[in-house]
């Protein structure tokens, strides 16, 4: 029994953070060493699989918030493609981006890789000293990169400008026809000059008018200088999927160039570079579309595009499966963010390092929350309950995992000041009860909401519905694309077939009000 005035300063005392990577200020605090991330550290991996909120973004921003020790302890140069926090700066220029082929994304990201070489390593005053017996390595480098056409960069400068340039570049590559003239001011009655830049037309049909740009040379040149040096350089890009609408034309034509332009740098004279990496961050259902040209077809103006080449390439440096948490992982991320409370380690005598142990892991659980949230003998224990109801199909992900925390812990405090009396463990069955509906609503309305727009008139169909549906009730539910949108719902985790029948997952019941809901 815990006293109600030790347990007020416990429970005031709880903060896990926030389940976006992106803002939380205790990733670093409180991570869990899953295998994906051994590999990546391990540099086993450069493409990282994952579903949305499954610690993508938590591996990019750990390893950028190593950098440092990283460049000291290994000789090891991280750069980033994109901001880790905030905005990408690619969204500002979703206009232009909306005029590429595949061909000029691919082009666009080469030259983005070369001119971030560029921008944090050859013109950093930190390298000078550690350049300076390599000045006809960096001078062959530049040779080449003029030689075809690359933009180069005299001084450090911001990811904005970058960027800016390398569009002036590729839009250069297009230009049609230029007019001028003259027009009329309808403001001030007065004369203006006036230019009009024609681009070349941005069908598929005219793709073989604007030619990737041949970057072997100069990544084998680098990929030499880089090996001499014993350094070396990773570039690294996350979130592209806030930039692109998934599903969308734009985002297959931009993240296919990616692919491509990656895997222009994956070989040196016929060896798997070694000292440069690019590695990306990718959703895996976004990966599969790209590998899927007949779904482009069919939101397309395009003519249908053929299979990516070198696919095998491209995946050989995959994650073998998604990032994906077991439930012993889960419970460790939990247990760490709720023991980064000081008062919390005091009263249950506990430190950080004790949660590596199992045995302790499952005694704290315990004492937290409870064998059992449901009694019965058939019942679940607590962590298996709670895991199987924040999980989707496939799994539960470390955003819904802190998702139900806040939740439990707000509607604990509220509990408890409705009722300020002595309390029998740190978490009520109401209030994980309370955490799961939290948990719930936020997976359904920040994420599959935002990702997967097009399905969502189909899945509201599944409001206040019990969760378990006959193949006949769901071909009733959906007419006769039923197949396909069930398909599409497998895909996202709501669904999935048990036997003859289907359920919806827990994860999504409270939010559509499907019953039963625990």
């Amino acid at each position: 029994m815990i006293r109600k005035e030790e347990y007020k300063d416990l429970i005031e005392s709880l903060d896990v953070g926030s389940s976006v990577a992106e803002q939380d200020k205790f990733l670093e605090r409180a991570k869990v060493e899953t295998p994906i991330f051994s590999d990546f550290i391990l540099d086993k991996v450069d493409l990282v699989l994952g579903a949305k909120g499954s610690g993508k973004t938590s591996i990019f921003r750990l390893t950028h918030a190593t950098k440092e020790i990283l460049l000291d302890k290994s000789n090891l140069h991280i750069i980033t493609g994109v901001e880790p926090q905030g905005d990408t700066v690619f969204e500002l220029y979703k206009k232009d981006f909306s005029t590429f082929t595949e061909s000029d994304f691919e082009n666009f990201w080469k030259i983005y890789f070369i001119n971030l070489i560029y921008n944090d390593f050859i013109c950093q005053e930190s390298f000078k000293e550690r350049l300076k017996n390599y000045k006809s390595d960096i001078n062959n480098f530049i040779r080449e990169s003029v030689a075809i056409g690359i933009p180069q960069i005299n001084q450090p400068t911001d990811l904005k400008s970058i960027v800016q340039k390398i569009i002036n570049v590729i839009n250069k590559r297009r230009i049609k026809k230029v007019k001028s003239g003259i027009v009329i001011d309808p403001k001030q009655g007065s004369f203006l000059p006036n230019i009009e830049i024609e681009l070349e037309d941005n069908k598929y049909t005219k793709e073989k008018d604007r030619l990737p740009i041949y970057v072997t040379k100069l990544g084998n040149i680098l990929e030499s200088m880089l090996k001499k040096m014993k350094f070396r350089i990773w570039i690294l890009l996350d979130r592209l999927d806030i930039v692109f609408e998934h599903g969308s034309q734009l985002e297959f034509l931009a993240l296919r160039g990616l692919l491509r332009a990656y895997e222009s740098f994956q070989v040196s004279k016929g060896d798997p570079f070694k000292y440069l990496r690019i590695k990306v961050f990718l959703r895996n259902d976004i990966l599969e579309f790209l590998l899927t040209p007949d779904k482009f077809k069919r939101i397309s103006n395009y003519r249908q595009p053929k299979n990516l080449p070198a696919l095998t390439h491209i995946t050989s440096r995959a994650t073998k499966t998604p990032l994906a948490w077991t439930k012993e992982e889960i419970q460790q991320l939990m247990l760490k963010r709720l023991f980064l409370s000081t008062p919390l380690r005091t009263y249950y005598k506990t430190s950080m390092d004790d949660l590596n142990n199992e045995i302790n892991r499952n005694e704290m659980w315990s004492k937290l929350f409870g064998d059992k949230i449901e009694q019965g003998d058939k019942k679940s224990d607590s962590l298996s309950w709670i895991h199987t109801r924040i999980s989707d199909t496939y799994q539960a992900t470390p955003r819904s995992a802190i998702d139900f925390l806040d939740g439990v812990i707000h509607e604990q405090s509220r509990l408890f000041n409705l009722n300020n009396v002595d309390q029998e463990r740190l978490f009520s069955s109401q209030a994980v009860k309370h955490g799961i509906i939290i948990a719930s609503k936020e997976k359904y309305t920040k994420e599959t909401k935002n990702e997967y727009p097009k399905i969502i008139q189909h899945i509201e169909k599944f409001k206040g519905e019990s969760a378990r549906f006959k193949i006949n009730d769901l071909k009733k539910i959906f007419g006769n694309n039923y197949v396909e949108i069930i398909t599409e719902l497998e895909k996202i985790g709501l669904l999935s077939k048990i036997g003859d029948a289907y359920k919806v997952s827990f994860i999504f019941r409270a939010a559509l009000g499907v019953h039963p809901q625990f």
